[in-house]
């Protein structure tokens, strides 16, 4: 759908809710990451509606600089969170350096390649207003 700029209905991640929800200050423990190792997104949600409710936290990955085509976007991470009304909590989810390989029919194994990755924050594939860059260095 991204590559070929078709709007879903419904796009993947997509669920209705009674409330609203509000996400800012998006922020990560590292920027660049050397070999192998975890790195942690953390973001601020605020339920902003007058109705108690849930919202699914989405990290995706785009790899910038890939030798290959892969999908513009790829799911890595979700976090599922309850917020009264006017309630605000922090998220953070943590993910290892598997959320950045793909694998290499040449090398008959999963690999990353030093670079750029962006990673959006949202509630769904859709939905994605944060991102920050995250580099890959061996």
């Amino acid at each position: 759908f991204d590559e070929k700029q078709i709007e879903p209905f419904f796009p993947f991640g997509f669920g209705l809710s009674y409330t609203k929800f509000h996400l800012s200050n998006l922020r990560m423990n590292k920027d660049v990451i050397k070999g192998r190792g975890n790195f942690t997104i953390s973001v601020d949600i605020e339920n902003i509606g007058e109705t108690a409710g849930a919202e699914v936290i989405q990290v995706y990955i785009e790899d910038i600089e890939c030798s290959i085509d892969r999908p513009p976007k790829e799911l890595q991470g979700f976090e599922k969170i309850f917020l009264k009304p006017g309630e605000k909590e922090t998220v953070n989810i943590s993910l290892d350096e598997s959320a950045l390989e793909f694998y290499s029919d040449t090398k008959g194994k999963f690999i990353i390649e030093e670079g750029s990755f962006t990673i959006y924050v949202g509630s769904s594939s859709r939905d994605l207003n944060l991102s920050t860059l995250l580099d890959f260095k061996k």
